[in-house]
């Protein structure tokens, strides 16, 4: 037991660079549960409610995601007006595609932190730009292909859809957190009664 004690007192001492109070104070308050955390430079700092982390995931995602889709409805518009070439079309699809990716990867990241009672709109929305990416495949292909028309009506309805399904999306998650706000205003009031 007392080799325990000297080791977790190394371990302090080296993982703070010597700072033994600090340290210490870190590894203590680690258990104390106090909702609050210590930056670097030792400062309290609040733990931020994980429906306002989640919140911020979701705003990334759909700005990332409205970015990306502004830029290829340019595109398209331009294929339409025949300003640009298909060739030119699927050059700007080749810069979108590794951003949407990357955005998917991040949406993966976060299935294991968020709060189960959004794991079936988490689901949705990853459903929804894995829709987006595949628009963007399905169009680099088609305008990598001489032999194929590229579909760009198809390609339209599609953009349509994804804002529409964005709208949606925005609309169910705000009925979500004004459902989880009142849940913790009321425990919070029956806490207060007691």
């Amino acid at each position: 037991m007392r080799k325990i004690f000297i080791l977790i007192i190394l371990l302090l001492i080296f993982l703070t660079g010597c700072n033994l109070k600090e340290g210490a104070k870190n590894f203590i308050s680690g258990f104390e549960g106090s909702g609050e955390t210590s930056n670097e430079q030792g400062k309290k700092e609040e733990v931020k409610d994980p429906l306002d982390l989640y919140s911020d995931v979701v705003t990334k995602t759909f700005d990332q995601s409205n970015e990306m889709l502004a830029r290829f409805n340019n595109a398209l518009d331009m294929l339409y007006a025949g300003q640009a070439t298909e060739e030119e079309f699927a050059l700007i699809l080749v810069d979108i595609l590794p951003e949407s990716n990357k955005m998917l990867t991040e949406l993966d990241s976060v299935l294991y932190d968020i709060d189960t009672t959004l794991y079936d709109f988490h689901g949705k929305l990853i459903t929804l730009v894995n829709f987006q990416h595949e628009l963007f495949l399905k169009s680099l292909e088609q305008a990598n292909s001489p032999d194929v028309n590229v579909e760009k009506d198809k390609m339209r309805e599609d953009y349509v859809k994804i804002k529409n399904e964005q709208t949606k999306l925005i609309q169910e998650l705000k009925r979500i957190f004004a459902e989880k706000i009142a849940e913790q205003q009321k425990a919070q009031a029956e806490k207060k009664e007691k």
